[in-house]
């Protein structure tokens, strides 16, 4: 039997590890994702002149400036395609990440509760609770790990269409205009870039609404446990 318990053991620690390089390969790759849109933006916005001119480069003809922000254009609708596919394809294993890691914090919450409810002379008690805060602290890191990339990504998109809105109160260059109209309806089309199986946009307010869920499960717990007693 104890040979049984710790082959599960192992099992279940090597599955944790293998859950774990799964998401940092899809945080990198979010990274990855989130620095191309950056340094697009970055190139976008450099058709600008400085701030205290606000007005389209005069250095460049109307031609070339408009091949260069198909260029730009192409480059990050290619970012963004890219990202969906990866979103399609690693969606469910994403899916399985967030909630597994859900659940580890109700667990680890529920052990905290136990432990804390034990009498204060058990030995290693005090070991066991500050160890299960640890566990919930460091659960809940890796769910802002997963999290804050993919909103960063997103608030990038935003910002796309800010320096669209500037980039088209300031050009006076109408084949110009009409490209960025066109990139404009592109982007409002687009939905969230990373929603695993569409079910919910990996955003920072989701990381705010699992905290407070799991602490509602948690305060449950701890109620119904002083009733029992």
């Amino acid at each position: 039997m104890p040979d049984l318990l710790i082959s599960v053991y192992c099992v279940l620690c090597l599955a944790h590890f293998i859950l774990f390089l799964l998401e940092l390969q899809i945080v990198y790759t979010v990274l990855i994702v989130h620095a191309a849109l950056q340094w697009v933006n970055r190139e976008i916005a450099g058709l600008c002149t400085s701030a205290d001119t606000n007005h389209i480069s005069t250095f460049l003809s109307p031609w070339k400036l408009r091949e260069k922000f198909c260029d730009y254009r192409h480059s990050y609708m290619s970012i963004l395609k890219l990202a969906r596919q990866k979103n399609r394809n690693e969606g469910p294993m994403l899916l399985l990440i967030f909630f597994h890691t859900c659940l580890l914090l109700v667990i680890s919450g529920r052990h905290f509760i136990y432990y804390m409810n034990i009498p204060v002379d058990t030995p290693f008690r005090t070991l066991m609770v500050y160890g299960q805060i640890v566990l919930f602290v460091s659960h809940i890191f890796k769910l802002f790990i997963i999290i804050d990339p993919c909103h960063r990504t997103q608030q990038e998109v935003e910002e796309t269409k800010k320096i669209l809105g500037h980039l088209m109160t300031n050009s006076t260059c109408h084949s110009f205009v009409i490209e960025l109209k066109m990139f404009c309806r592109q982007l409002l089309h687009q939905s969230p870039l990373y929603s695993p199986l569409n079910i919910c946009p990996l955003e920072r307010p989701l990381l705010t609404t699992v905290i407070v869920f799991v602490m509602t499960i948690l305060v449950s717990i701890a109620e119904m446990s002083d009733e029992m007693e």
